[in-house]
């Protein structure tokens, strides 16, 4: 389902892609990282349209459901993710000093190449 709203949001059916998205975050049937990757996803295409206030609020409650950096659950690279993600959306509301800290986190993160 998640490559499905990608696919729709690539042929730019935006509106069928966060749908999808959307439902996917409130289906309790998937499992939880699934859910949050789907709201990370649904962010991020928010943020791509211009949408500044939705892909804050998104992300956010991506945030909050994801955990602190302490929790055992953790996948690297997200808080940069998230950070990224955070950055636009404060920029395209205008929110530069807020955004520039959300950058912060994102330049000073070790960026990692895979072999």
């Amino acid at each position: 389902r998640l490559r499905y709203a990608q696919l729709l949001y690539n042929n730019r059916r935006h509106e069928d892609a966060l749908a999808s998205l959307a439902a996917l975050e409130s289906d309790p049937l998937i499992a939880a990282d699934y859910r949050i990757n789907a709201t990370v996803n649904r962010a991020a295409f928010l943020a791509e349209l211009g949408r500044g206030a939705e892909a804050l609020a998104a992300i956010d409650r991506a945030l909050a459901a994801f955990g602190s950096p302490s929790d055992a659950y953790r996948i690297e690279g997200s808080g940069r993710q998230f950070a990224w993600i955070r950055a636009c959306a404060l920029h395209l509301l205008g929110r530069a000093d807020e955004s520039a800290a959300a950058m912060a986190v994102v330049d000073a993160s070790p960026e990692r190449i895979s072999s």
